[in-house]
């Protein structure tokens, strides 16, 4: 029989223990950061790296919402962070009350025992104490640093110190300054978020601070080092000087050095804390030799790229070895990004490219590549404009600043601008489509070709300067393929939609020119749909049933690549992935450039959609989109024949028009496939340039550009060539190391806004019953609202459903590749603003209602209430 309550808590507390969780992990173990929060998380991963770190034990925030639990103090604690963080008398009295009462509840007996073994080893094995330190879950973050907010301390030398400043720790992230803080950084204070780190204090000889970027100009290219004799813990809290080493990023050695005079210095003993006289000889000499310099320099560089990170990373040596004591992205520091513009340039306003390069997953979005920097995209939407009006409007001006590439942001026009009415879309059509449809027609063949190249350079030769020419060769080829896509593709869809509405109105005729256009003609994006849904059914390997219904969608197929990789599953994938252009499973290994978007997990959603019975046939939606448009387009033809100017020739060669090229917009995604092939041949290519000594790493080949790859098969000697690649590769790591900024130059920037993501509405509120937009694709149906900010997230994209109509939460629908296959599942799709023209294709095709144009707040529609879609009238009602 339990005799009282602490026994009773104690029994539950053991329980608890033994099934549930650890409450103190050692940093070599470490693998959730929300558990250990992110001084411990990053110190794990230093760690885990390789690097030399003291003696470290982290208690984690469960142990911390047990005491809370343990003494029912969850409701005070909220009382306390609801106090209003202005009033300074209000939150010091509210801290004040919460300090009282935590300092003066024991820890639970259950906590003690399970703690004090690991701390009395700790202590015994750490003869100069413990250093007791916050490490909050939002700590030592990208975006937030907390540095000095939380409370840390040093030379705890027994058991009761220990539990006292654990408490403080604890404290800590509910004080004035921290909630302060996480207000400024618009941070939710929690309860419970709080973990501490058990350290071993390390008697430096010498300590301090070195920043991979410097922290007043924020140049990257240029280390700071702060060092002191001893501990640093008053050059950390900034009240004391130490010596001054400013060092080359990649090289580690000295450009600047400033040495102070030093008179003492902090020591820890076994007695405690204490300073030091400094011999009179000694006040001058620097605290660190050109080794320790060059050994600390190279080691930050090490971190700074294994976290592709600029840091803040506080450092001891003793006995000629360093240990690393915190770690922490560098924040708060000014953009450092030289540029000149000239007169000309500066007069125009540049933002950041839209870049359809090949980019390696850890350079920058707008970085370029170098072995496509000769490719501009700007030419590339021009390259097959036509003299007399502008197809599709995008920048005409690119400029290129340390290796980023920026576009001219400047309205060009579009080609709704040369015409005086849309009825002149018509002739202009006429005479010009026939061009762009011979082309277009052609580019299975020249897909083909390029294919071809790819495969033969790869089949019968085996030394690079025979490979380079083929290589160049299709990367020119598939970029004039896909110039062409963003030509006529892209745009001529639009204008021949707006010349079939014109015709009607001028017969005046009131026709859903969408319902006209239903249905498509075996497009690239219907056959890769209709290829996933088949592979989803056909498959009923047992164990690769379990994984997919087990596995995240992220996990499921590296997991099946290594435990089945000869099942039949992975292998029709495989033969999948060559022939529509998507990253086969037979790539895992290869770095970012191959592997990106690899086992896309669009992919596998529809996969797992269509083994689970949650997502309808393609073929059966697109027939029931024929037959719709069939019956439509009927009774329209009967409607024209009372028209005086009735002429259903010129009718039916329209409709035809906008069925074509709204076709095109989703065969152009086809064209992936080519770059698949591309790819394989540029790694190819590059293994052979690493067996032959020129690449460090196959990757490598992406930072020469074409003109050194010019040299190799001219046959210039590996040595030279061998310079000019380790040139390359400094200049391109230089110029990733810098943070680019939306808009380089003198000139006004102008705002370029991020999309507003709503809040998800749990809560009734005031709803509005009816919203009125613009249908962009027909029919009407019913199911449960659904808003998912992310599609690319695994659990969101999971979590939709056949009676799901999915509500997006931008101005413009997502880039969202395979929308064929996730418009077989949910039932309609709700926009703010336009939706894309591919979105709207597809929606035809697959007979999904899709509204777009929406007034009102559709946040204010509930999640998972019951809508109503009609897609012909543009309306959405709330049912219940």
């Amino acid at each position: 029989m339990l005799e009282n309550q602490d026994e009773k808590h104690y029994f539950h507390l053991k329980l608890f223990i033994i099934i549930t969780i650890m409450f103190i992990n050692d940093l070599r173990n470490v693998n959730n950061a929300a558990l250990v929060g992110g001084k411990a998380w990053n110190l794990a991963k230093v760690l885990q790296t390789g690097f030399r770190i003291p003696e470290t034990k982290v208690i984690n925030i469960d142990a911390l919402n047990l005491f809370v639990s343990f003494h029912n103090l969850k409701h005070k604690i909220e009382d306390h962070l609801a106090v209003n963080y202005k009033d300074s008398k209000s939150i010091s009295e509210s801290y004040k009350s919460i300090t009282e009462l935590i300092l003066s509840s024991d820890i639970p007996v259950g906590l003690r025992q399970e703690f004090e073994p690991v701390f009395e080893k700790m202590l015994a094995d750490s003869t100069f104490g413990l250093a007791v330190r916050s490490s909050a879950v939002h700590e030592d973050s990208t975006e937030t640093s907390f540095a000095g907010v939380f409370d840390s301390f040093i030379n705890v030398i027994s058991m009761e110190d220990i539990w006292e400043k654990i408490k403080s720790c604890w404290l800590s992230s509910w004080s004035p300054k921290a909630l302060r803080y996480m207000s400024k950084m618009g941070i939710k204070p929690v309860i419970t978020g709080m973990a501490v780190i058990l350290q071993e204090v390390i008697p430096a000889e010498c300590s301090g601070v070195i920043y991979t970027a410097d922290p007043l100009t924020g140049n990257p290219w240029e280390f700071v080092i702060n060092a002191v004799p001893g501990l640093s813990i008053d050059l950390l809290s900034g009240s004391g000087k130490g010596d001054f080493f400013r060092t080359g990023w990649e090289t580690g050695k000295i450009i600047e050095s400033e040495i102070i005079q030093k008179h003492e210095y902090l020591k820890a003993s076994e007695n405690g804390l204490s300073r030091v006289e400094i011999k009179k000889d000694s006040v001058d000499k620097p605290v660190l030799d050109d080794y320790m310099i060059s050994y600390l320099a190279n080691t930050a560089r090490k971190l700074d790229e294994k976290y592709n990170k600029r840091l803040d990373i506080e450092w001891v040596w003793i006995n000629r070895e360093l240990y690393i004591i915190q770690l922490r992205p560098l924040t708060a520091v000014p953009v450092f990004f030289p540029v000149n513009l000239d007169h000309e340039q500066n007069k125009r306003s540049w933002g950041p490219a839209l870049t359809t390069l090949p980019l390696r997953a850890d350079q920058h979005p707008n970085l370029l590549t170098p072995l496509y920097s000769d490719y501009s995209e700007a030419e590339m939407w021009h390259r097959y404009q036509p003299e007399d009006i502008i197809l599709t409007s995008i920048c005409s001006y690119t400029l290129d600043v340390n290796g980023y590439r920026y576009w001219d942001t400047d309205k060009q026009p579009n080609f709704m601008e040369f015409f005086d009415h849309p009825g002149e879309y018509e002739s202009w059509i006429l005479k010009n489509e026939p061009e762009y449809r011979e082309r277009w027609d052609k580019r299975k063949d020249e897909l083909q070709e390029i294919k071809d190249i790819a495969v033969n350079a790869i089949e019968n030769n085996e030394h690079s300067f025979e490979l380079i020419p083929s290589m160049l060769e299709v990367m020119d080829r598939l970029w004039d393929l896909n110039s062409f896509g963003w030509s006529g593709p892209q745009a001529l869809g639009w204008m021949c939609e707006a010349a079939l509405d014109s015709y009607l109105n001028e017969n005046n005729i009131k026709a859903d020119i969408y319902s006209l256009i239903f249905g498509g003609n075996n497009s690239y994006t219907y056959r890769v749909s209709e290829a996933l849904y088949d592979l989803g059914k056909t498959t009923d390997e047992k164990e690769v049933l379990s994984v997919f219904n087990n596995l995240p969608l992220n996990e499921i197929i590296p997991h099946l690549n290594i435990s089945f990789k000869d099942s039949a599953f992975i292998i029709k994938l495989e033969s999948l992935c060559w022939k529509f252009g998507k990253t086969p499973p037979s790539w895992i290994d290869r770095p970012s450039f191959w592997n990106k978007g690899s086992f896309d997990i669009q992919i596998v959603n529809a996969i797992k959609k269509s083994m689970q019975n949650k997502s309808r046939d393609v073929r059966e939606l697109q027939n029931k989109s024929q037959k719709n448009r069939l019956e439509y387009v009927k009774s329209i033809r009967e409607n024209l024949k009372n028209s005086k100017s009735c002429d259903l020739e010129r009718f039916d060669r329209l409709v035809e028009l906008a069925r074509y090229w709204g076709q095109a917009l989703n065969d152009r995604h086809g064209l992936a496939v080519g770059l698949l092939y591309e790819k394989e041949l540029i790694w190819y290519t590059g293994c052979r340039l690493k067996s032959e000594g020129l690449l460090n790493d196959v990757e490598d080949i992406l930072v020469m550009k074409r003109s050194d790859l010019e040299k190799i098969k001219k046959g210039t000697d590996l040595e030279s060539l061998k310079d000019i690649y380790l040139n390359r590769l400094h200049e391109f790591m230089k110029n990733r190391r810098l943070t680019p900024p939306i808009m380089p130059g003198s000139q006004k920037a102008k705002e370029i806004q991020k999309p507003v993501i709503p809040e998800k509405s749990s809560k009734p509120g005031a709803i509005e019953q009816t919203y009125k937009g613009k249908g962009f694709s027909g029919g009407f149906v019913s199911g449960n609202a659904r808003k998912i900010e992310n599609l690319f997230d695994e659990e969101e994209l999971d979590s939709l459903y056949e009676n799901d109509i999915l509500i997006l939460p931008y101005e413009t629908a997502f880039h969202y590749a395979d929308w064929h296959s996730l418009l077989t599942v949910i039932k309609a799709v709700v926009s703010p603003g336009r939706p894309s023209h591919h979105l709207a294709q597809v929606a035809r095709e697959c007979c999904v209602p899709l509204v777009g144009h929406v007034s009102g707040d559709l946040n204010k529609i509930p999640e998972g209430i019951s809508i109503t879609v009609d897609g012909t009238k543009g309306l959405i009602r709330v049912v219940s």
